[in-house]
This record gives C-alpha cells, sequence and structure tokens, in this order.
C-alpha cells in the first residue's frame, strides 16, 4: 500500500461570485481565504497558484493564495472560458509533466466552463474539487480520485468575521484592500 505523503493533488476553485462593486463580494473574498486555509491545513504545500486573468478570478486567487500561504501565483490564458478543451488539456497536463521532485500540489482558480472542458464536476461560485493521484503519472494517466471540498459554512465565516473584530454590516464598507490586510493580520 502506498503511503499517502506521496500522494499528489490538483485543487480546482471556481471564482468567487459576482460583486456589485468589487470583482467578488465581500464574503467571497473571506470563503477564499477560509477556503484555502483549509486546503493548506489538509493538502501538501501548494507550490502555485494559477488563475484566470478575468477580474472575479482574479481577486479569488488573491484571497484564496492569502489563506493557503502559497508563494507563486501566475496568471495563465488556458484557464479562461474561452479556451479550447485541448488547450486547457495540454496546458493541465504539461503542469503535470513537468511537475519536479517534492511538489505535490498545484491550484487553478478558474470558471465552470474550464472545469467541465476537464471534466470536472460542477461548482457553485467559489467552491473547489480536489483530483488526488498516487503519483504525478497517475494524475497525467487521469487515474486519480474526484472529491469535493466541504463548502465553507456561514458558522465559519461568523467566526471568522469575529477574529477580524467586524461585522458583516462594517465589512460591507471595507474595500478589497482593507479586507486582504485584516485578514493577513490574523494569526
Amino acid at each position: 500500500m502506498q503511503n499517502k505523503s506521496t500522494k499528489v493533488y490538483l485543487s480546482f476553485g471556481r471564482h468567487g461570485r459576482y460583486g456589485s462593486d468589487t470583482a467578488i463580494e465581500r464574503m467571497s473574498m473571506l470563503d477564499a481565504f477560509y477556503s484555502g486555509r483549509q486546503l493548506a491545513e489538509t493538502l501538501p504545500p501548494c507550490v502555485t497558484i494559477f488563475y484566470s486573468p478575468v477580474p472575479r478570478a482574479v481577486q479569488t486567487m488573491q484571497f484564496r493564495r492569502l489563506g493557503l500561504g502559497c508563494c507563486r501565483a501566475v496568471v495563465r490564458p488556458e484557464l479562461e472560458e474561452s479556451a479550447p478543451t485541448f488547450t486547457i488539456r495540454r496546458w493541465r497536463d504539461s503542469i503535470v509533466q513537468n511537475a519536479e521532485a517534492g511538489e505535490r500540489h498545484f491550484h487553478f482558480v478558474t470558471h465552470l466552463p474550464v472545469l467541465e472542458k476537464l471534466g470536472l464536476p460542477d461548482l457553485d461560485a467559489g467552491s473547489i474539487c480536489i483530483c488526488e493521484a498516487d503519483n504525478w503519472q497517475e494524475m497525467l494517466a487521469e487515474n486519480y480520485e474526484v472529491r469535493l471540498w466541504p463548502k465553507t459554512s456561514p458558522e465559519e465565516l461568523q467566526k471568522l468575521l469575529q477574529k477580524m473584530k467586524i461585522t458583516p454590516e462594517t465589512m460591507e464598507r471595507l474595500n478589497p484592500d482593507d479586507i486582504y490586510r485584516i485578514l493577513g493580520g490574523l494569526s
């Protein structure tokens, strides 16, 4: 039986919900941060976050990256909704083929059509799925298990607001940079 510590992961997250005066809703910012923290506590360290250049994906990536503690983020046109299936799959395969020894987790922030083109489950805005394989060769052969990441509960978001020492009403008056700064200061 293979040691669990050698498994590899591709995690795919859909961007947060559209905001009225921001790229994504403020609660989606908290959700992206919180889910990133949960991923960081459960999976191996994230090597790179790849993300779509569309503003809602960029903003989701920023907050998820903060939660993940991932140092490297790379914008990719292959993660745009209009990218052809062949292009998306070929690019994803190149990530897997070029993974170096010790690299075990890459995260992607993208759109529902991209997930569909990869044959992954339909995700709600802000949701995540994980592809887990025994090694990168198995991942490349698409011999992986797909599982949905648990959604952040309203109670978990409320606890996060309490840690931030703000109310939902106060949060609606903050800009994304303020929210990012406050989240970055949490231990």
